[in-house]
């Protein structure tokens, strides 16, 4: 249906009257609101919100944040949140998702008004009333579930929510009020439930992707511009209980074909179509069914007899509207061949075929292609190089190559190359490469002359006298490196050692065992031939160590010698009294220090170097070295401290050789007395008297030797107060 722009005065004032009156309207209701504010509330504020505070509990004023996603708290500072004020989130551009509370009951008229980027919002079933305009001017809604508790869509509800596409309205709700949808242009399905009895002028005005819509039984009247601009709307069902339907309720549907109705309408006013719908305005009729047509809308209900491009047809037509038919007669309109295909190629001896099919019945008729005869082409003779083959003159039908006049071939002369040159010279690792040029064509050809590698190192081994061998080969030409291998007990040969050297001395050899060795030059990937094998034995025992002792200053003597080659532990041994010697310490480290020895006497040492993986290598017994301790025992440092029990300790170091020590008491002749003989290196006295004052020395003794007691120490004095 097409719609052509009305430009009377009446028709295009009513919209903005409508939309002036709908305004005054909002003032009116809010201004009633306002005054009727209780002033005894007192307001709260609480991080983002804004409360007004009454009874005990909140309702949310106004959000001052900047958070995209949010869920309303239920509780305030222990004030319950019952209620969201008006306007209380009017412009919050950064709001995107809301979730509120189960506690909330109510929200106020404008509430989330021109919320631009509101996406969703979830409204629980606790909510009974939404107040007018709530979500105006939401473009980003999407969709919105209205809780089952509310009666009433308010109006200008979801005006101007653009992205709105889908509302569920529950069972319940028994008035929409006008401009509820208004400007809901993404809106393309509605259910309104059945409990409704009430749609206000405009709720749905200019819904424009509405397409489908069910008046549900129980309403009465249709108000003005209901459905007006709602383009896309191609049929509404009304119910018998509608009674009235106003003015421009269906102004500029442009889709608009079918209106059900199975009523009879008291008062159908005769612009209920208004502009755009010129053909339903000028011809509003009731079929017997109660369908409102303006005329047949004639469809193919039946085919009756087919046609075909030679045989006439005969097709039924029926009104969708009131069942009326009408039959047509369909003529024959001759086949109609398509532009052919060849069948049968036709070539130069033999005819060919072309078939042509009709597009409609698909009946087919030939024609005849003439055979083209042949097309004699002459093949130029090629002349025979040094690689390629020669042809002589010769002739053949360029459509179907039959041969006319056979060419002959004719042999190539092959290349006559020179002695060559030697453009890049071979080196140890690199091939060279020798050039050829070809005496008749100039080709040329190239030789890989190969890399010179490197030769293999000659190797020989020698048996040094402490039980190693060196290993030493000559310096190879090239060579960046040398991999040393030795031969395992299955036969073979493990890398043991790369190096850069021209020799190397292995460890310490097992005595009497013979190891085999080879190796070879390396440089970068390129590896000589291994060496000739050589084999090396070590019939030699251990060096003999040399060793030397060294008397401390506490009488202990240090014995020390150097490391031997092969050696992992050293026998010690000391000489009996009876002139034998007995086996004092085995040991890793080369020294060893002897306890306190006794004064005055010589001891005498000597020791040897062992392997213990091959005992009869052992080294044979270093020089004896002999040992005398004439230092006495180094005198102690007393101190003396005085107890609070009027006791006083006296205590002491501990002395290397010492046995004993003697401590004695100053007498009042001014000689000392022996006080105590004791091990500890501590005594306590018996109370001693107040004011007097004791003075004490001592010496540290040796049972093995009296001749070795020390000098005395220091003298210390102590007094009790």
């Amino acid at each position: 249906m097409k719609f052509t722009k009305s430009e009377t005065v009446g028709q295009g004032l009513a919209p903005a009257v409508k939309k002036l009156l709908s305004l005054m309207l909002a003032i009116v209701m809010l201004f009633s609101i306002t005054v009727s504010i209780d002033i005894s509330a007192y307001a709260l504020t609480s991080g983002d919100y804004e409360c007004s505070v009454k009874n005990g509990t909140a309702t949310i004023t106004k959000y001052n944040g900047l958070e995209s996603d949010i869920t309303i708290p239920s509780d305030i500072d222990g004030y319950s949140v019952t209620a969201i004020g008006n306007y209380a989130f009017k412009g919050c551009w950064s709001l995107e998702n809301v979730t509120i509370p189960d506690s909330v009951i109510s929200i106020g008229s404008g509430a989330f008004s021109n919320c631009s980027c509101l996406i969703s919002i979830d409204i629980p079933n606790s909510v009974t009333s939404i107040g007018n305009s709530a979500f105006f001017y939401c473009e980003s809604l999407n969709s919105v579930t209205l809780p089952k508790n509310i009666k009433v869509i308010k109006y200008m509800m979801f005006e101007n929510c653009k992205n709105l596409e889908k509302v569920i309205i529950p069972d319940g709700v028994t008035s929409i009020e006008f401009d509820a949808f208004d400007r809901c242009t993404s809106l393309t399905h509605i259910t309104i439930p059945n409990s409704i009895t009430e749609i206000g002028h405009s709720a749905f005005y200019q819904c424009e992707n509405l397409e489908e819509v069910s008046i549900p039984d129980g309403v009465l009247c249709i108000d003005n511009y209901t459905f007006a601009i709602c383009r896309k709307l191609k049929s509404i069902s009304i119910p018998n209980s509608v009674k009235r339907i106003n003015s421009k309720v269906f102004a500029v549907c442009d889709s608009l074909s079918n209106v059900y109705y199975d009523g009879t309408v008291t008062e159908w006013n005769e612009i209920s179509f208004g502009e755009g719908n010129e053909e339903l305005t000028n011809s509003a009729i009731f079929c017997s069914d109660g369908v409102l047509n303006c005329k047949h809308n004639f469809s193919i209900s039946e085919i009756m007899k087919p046609v075909t491009c030679t045989v006439d047809g005969t097709i039924k037509y029926t009104c969708e509207f009131c069942n009326e038919s009408k039959t047509e007669t369909v003529l024959a309109d001759g086949h109609n061949y398509d532009a052919g295909k060849i069948t049968k190629k036709a070539t130069c001896t033999e005819n060919g075929t072309k078939t042509f099919t009709c597009t409609k019945c698909k009946s087919t008729k030939t024609e005849t292609l003439k055979a083209i005869g042949h097309k004699a082409v002459t093949d130029k003779a090629v002349s025979a190089t040094c690689t390629t083959l020669g042809k002589t003159e010769g002739r053949h039908c360029s459509v179907c190559n039959t041969v006319i006049q056979e060419q002959k071939t004719i042999p190539a002369t092959g290349h006559g190359y020179d002695a060559g040159k030697v453009t890049k010279q071979p080196t140890v690792t690199t091939a060279g490469v020798k050039n050829y040029t070809c005496q008749v064509c100039g080709e040329t050809k190239t030789e890989t002359i190969p890399a010179l590698g490197l030769k293999a190192p000659t190797m020989k081994a020698t048996v040094n006298a402490n039980g190693t061998f060196t290993l030493s080969w000559n310096k190879v030409s090239g060579a960046e490196k040398y991999e040393l291998y030795i031969k395992q007990a299955d036969g073979s040969y493990k890398l043991m050692k790369t190096t850069t050297a021209t020799s190397f001395t292995t460890a310490f050899a097992t005595y009497n065992k013979q190891f085999s060795y080879k190796m070879r030059a390396v440089k970068g990937n390129t590896k000589s031939a291994y060496s000739s094998v050589v084999n090396a034995k070590n019939t030699k025992k251990l060096q003999t160590p040399t060793m030397k002792a060294t008397v401390n200053a506490n009488g202990t003597f240090k014995l020390s010698w150097n490391k031997v080659t092969g050696a992992d532990k050293y026998e010690l041994y000391i000489k009996q009294a009876n002139g034998s010697y007995k086996l004092m310490k085995t040991t890793t480290a080369t020294s060893f220090t002897t306890a306190y020895a006794t004064y005055n006497k010589q001891f005498s040492y000597k020791m040897r170097a062992i392997n213990s993986k091959n005992k009869s290598i052992a080294s044979a017994y270093s020089a004896v070295v002999s040992a005398k301790n004439t230092k006495k025992l180094q005198a102690p440092t007393m101190k003396a401290t005085v107890n609070k029990n009027g006791t006083f300790k006296l205590s002491w170091n501990k002395v290397d050789g010492a046995t004993s020590y003697k401590l004695y008491i100053k007498q009042a002749n001014g000689s000392y007395k022996l006080m105590k003989t004791t091990s500890a290196t501590s005594f306590t006295t018996a109370v001693a008297t107040k004011g007097k004052t004791y003075s004490y020395k001592m010496v540290a003794v040796t049972s093995k030797n009296k001749n070795a007691t020390s000098a005395y120490s220091n003298v210390v004095s102590a007094k009790r107060k």
